[in-house]
């Protein structure tokens, strides 16, 4: 199993993404990411365009992807009911 580590995301989900899929293009291939520290950044998730891209579908993570949190108060209601769950594809 290879393994991708990554430290605070700050909510740059786009910036990450590619980063996975620039990595895949080059037969980098990774098997699951685990995001440590600040995923979501200043932003409250249910507030941002492009993590709600994330929640409709429209946009999808390359890989299973595993976050830690939260790490900020205003993100904690977004984690209730979700411990060990898939948030939305491929982010649990």
């Amino acid at each position: 199993m290879r393994i991708l580590v990554t430290g605070d995301v700050r909510g740059e989900f786009e910036k990450l993404f590619k980063r996975v899929n620039n990595l895949k293009a080059k037969g980098k291939t990774f098997d699951v990411l685990f995001c440590i520290g600040d995923f979501f950044g200043a932003n409250i998730p249910t507030e941002d365009p492009v993590w709600l891209s994330y929640l409709r579908g429209e946009q999808l993570a390359p890989i299973p992807t595993y976050i830690l949190g939260p790490n900020k108060v205003q993100h904690v209601a977004f984690y209730e009911g979700h411990s060990g769950y898939e948030i939305c594809h491929n982010i649990t």
